[in-house]
């Protein structure tokens, strides 16, 4: 996703926020997108540790059942 919105891809969906807050305009589209993007590998690296934590913890009880 993170890599589909910094392409443009025109299909991705509504990430951008049209409205600011308490009465300003909204953030540049630039900024927002740097921000998702941001967001978003930041997501994809806590999935991999906990992915990683696990495999690894998979293993050892392996190891240590046998």
């Amino acid at each position: 996703m993170a890599i589909l919105i910094k392409s443009n891809y025109p299909y991705v969906g509504e990430w951008y926020n049209l409205e600011g807050e308490e009465g300003r305009g909204p953030m540049p589209y630039q900024e927002q997108k740097e921000v998702v993007v941001s967001a978003l590998w930041q997501a994809v690296g806590v999935y991999l540790v906990a992915g990683v934590v696990s495999v690894l913890g998979l293993g050892w009880n392996r190891v240590r059942g046998r």
